[in-house]
């Protein structure tokens, strides 16, 4: 086990496999709330439009990533 967050097997292919324990998940669950949390309290500071030119923007922004 990693730190109780997650832990590794080792399949049939001797390539080991990462996942999530209850513990992790848990830990997963709790920052997506936060984050959404704090994204929202940011975002109540703008207007609809505004909201809606931040999102445009942004899109802009990151297309170069993809």
């Amino acid at each position: 086990m990693l730190g109780g967050g997650a832990g590794r097997e080792l399949e049939q292919s001797d390539l080991p496999r990462v996942f999530l324990t209850d513990a992790g998940l848990d830990l997963i669950n709790r920052m997506v709330s936060a984050h959404l949390e704090n994204e929202r309290m940011l975002l109540s500071n703008l207007s609809g439009d505004e909201q809606a030119t931040l999102r445009e923007l942004l899109q802009r922004l990151t297309a170069a990533f993809e």
